[in-house]
């Protein structure tokens, strides 16, 4: 008898969409929401699971909701991979280097949102996220860092980023295992020089970036990130001129802040 050969992640996938597209559309939440396609594409790697919504619904709280893109995917994250009838989705996914894209869109198709969980994505996630040798307190702590990863992340996308008319972020990064958050800054040579040799100069300057963590959009994340035991670092340098001026503010730093 000839032995069958393992599907590839391509097959399993277009297996799934196959068998999925038999039983949509599918009501999921009575008057609320539609399962409504599943599909493939081998071109881009990509499996999308389509979301209709009716106007009404969509209009309200459910547009919001999707609309955090960053909380639905961590929670579409953790329903995966805690379903054992779902899990091979995972697996396939990280071994086909498959992007997961889920589509919400009202019943008008006037208005989409798209969430990618892309394989990069799980092998972070998985990392961070260990409720089950964690336990409870320990898993919850785990997704917070996660969460904090995506936001940095993000963060980085959006660079080289202008702040002011001497200064640009070029980078941001987390480090998840030391706990340690670095902004990386360029300033123009003339500023870096006039930084690296002035005190006072330097002390403004940490004290500016000490105000940006009591302000009212951003006190709770601080404290979150203290908690956390997250560093953050801040380093100036010019290409041409000077050396780094570095700024670091550990946890307890934050916290001392933070009572001001």
């Amino acid at each position: 008898m000839k032995q069958m050969l393992p599907m590839s992640p391509e097959e399993w996938f277009v297996q799934l969409a196959v068998e999925m597209q038999k039983l949509l559309p599918r009501e999921t939440v009575k008057g609320m929401e539609v399962l409504k396609n599943a599909w493939y594409s081998s071109d881009s790697d990509l499996f999308v699971i389509e979301y209709e919504f009716p106007d009404q619904v969509w209009a309200g709280k459910v547009k919001r909701t999707v609309g955090n893109t960053d909380s639905m995917r961590l929670e579409r994250m953790k329903s995966l991979i805690a379903d054992p009838d779902r899990v091979d989705v995972v697996e396939q996914a990280m071994r086909g280097k498959v992007t997961l894209q889920y589509q919400y869109y009202n019943q008008s198709h006037t208005d989409t949102v798209k969430i990618d969980i892309k394989p990069m994505d799980w092998e972070l996630f998985i990392e961070m996220y260990r409720p089950e040798q964690a336990g409870e307190e320990g898993g919850n702590a785990q997704s917070l860092i996660y969460q904090f990863k995506i936001g940095f992340d993000q963060l980085n996308s959006q660079c080289p980023k202008q702040v002011d008319d001497v200064t640009v972020m070029d980078s941001c990064v987390f480090d998840t295992a030391m706990r340690v958050v670095t902004y990386y800054y360029s300033v123009s040579e003339l500023a870096m020089l006039n930084l690296e040799h002035n005190a006072e100069m330097q002390q403004v300057l940490r004290g500016n970036i000490a105000s940006t963590f009591v302000g009212e959009n951003s006190k709770e994340y601080m404290a979150l990130l203290a908690d956390e035991g997250v560093t953050l670092v801040f380093q100036y340098a010019s290409p041409r001129a000077g050396k780094p001026v570095i700024f670091a503010f550990s946890p307890e730093d934050i916290r001392e802040i933070l009572k001001q």
